[in-house]
C-alpha cells in the first residue's frame, strides 16, 4: 500500500509582531506569579476586585484589545476553519481510501489558545491487485478526494496526478483484457470454421456426383428417344412404300 498526505495550502505560522513575541516571553513567569498571588488570596479575608483592565489582559501581560494582537488572533481563527475544513473535505471525498487523519500542525495565539496552521490526511493511492476495473473507480475516486477542498494545494495536486497515472495505466490494462478477449473469440470462430470445413466439401462432392449421374441418365435417355424415333420413321416408310404398291 502506498500512502500520500493530503495536505493544506501551508503550514506557515501567523506572524507575530515582535511587541508581543517579547510578551509571550513571559508567559511561564506571568503563570507562576498568578498562581501564587491565587493562593495567597484564598488564605487572605476578602479579596481583591478585579479591575476592568485586568479582566482583557492574559497571564501573560498581553492586552487583548490591542488591535495588533485582536489582528494576529483573528488571523489565527480564519486560519483555523480554512485548516480544518480542508482536511475534513480530504477525509470526506476519500473513503475508504483514507489511512490516517485529519491530522494537524498548531500555533499557541497570543490568547494562550492553540490554532491549526496546517494539517494532512493520509490516502492510499496504490493499484488494486489484478483488478484494473477496481483500480479504474480508485483512482477517480482519489482524485476527486485531493480536488475536494475550494482551494487544493500543490500537494493535493500531485496526489491527484499520481492517481491519474494510476488510472490510465488500468485503462491499458483495461484494453489489453479486452483485445485479448476478442482474439480468443476470433480464434473460436476459425476453429468452429475448420470443423465446419469437411462436410460442406462433402456436400459440394455429392452435388457433384448427382449432376454427373444426372448428366449420364439424360444421354441415355436420349439415345433411346432418338432410337425408338428412328425405328418410327422407319414402319412409317415400309407402310407408305406398301401403299403404293397396292395402288397400282
Amino acid at each position: 500500500m502506498s500512502v500520500t498526505p493530503l495536505s493544506s495550502q501551508s503550514a506557515q505560522p501567523i506572524l507575530v509582531p515582535q511587541s508581543i513575541k517579547r510578551n509571550n516571553a513571559s508567559i511561564e513567569q506571568a503563570a507562576v506569579s498568578e498562581k501564587t498571588e491565587a493562593n495567597n488570596e484564598t488564605t487572605q479575608a476578602p479579596s481583591k476586585s478585579t479591575s476592568p483592565a485586568s479582566s482583557n489582559t492574559k497571564a501573560t501581560g498581553v492586552n487583548l484589545n490591542d488591535p495588533e494582537v485582536a489582528k494576529v488572533i483573528a488571523q489565527l481563527e480564519s486560519r483555523d476553519r480554512e485548516v480544518r475544513m480542508h482536511e475534513q473535505a480530504h477525509a470526506a471525498v476519500g473513503g475508504q481510501y483514507v489511512t490516517s487523519g485529519p491530522s494537524y500542525t498548531y500555533q499557541t495565539g497570543p490568547d494562550g489558545k492553540r490554532y491549526a496552521v496546517g494539517g494532512n490526511v493520509g490516502i492510499d493511492v496504490s493499484p488494486i491487485p489484478n483488478d484494473p476495473q477496481a483500480t479504474l473507480a480508485k483512482a477517480r475516486q482519489v482524485i476527486q478526494a485531493a480536488m475536494a477542498p475550494a482551494e487544493p494545494s500543490s500537494q493535493d495536486y500531485a496526489v491527484a496526478q499520481s492517481a491519474q497515472a494510476m488510472m490510465q495505466q488500468a485503462q491499458q490494462e483495461l484494453a489489453t483484457q479486452q483485445q485479448a478477449s476478442m482474439t480468443g473469440e476470433t480464434d473460436d470462430e476459425s476453429e468452429t470454421s475448420k470443423s465446419t470445413q469437411p462436410s460442406q466439401n462433402d456436400n459440394q462432392r455429392a452435388a457433384s456426383r448427382f449432376e454427373q449421374e444426372a448428366s449420364r441418365f439424360y444421354e441415355q435417355t436420349e439415345i433411346a428417344t432418338n432410337g425408338l424415333v428412328g425405328r418410327v420413321g422407319g414402319y412409317q416408310d415400309s407402310a407408305l412404300r406398301l401403299g403404293l404398291r397396292l395402288q397400282a
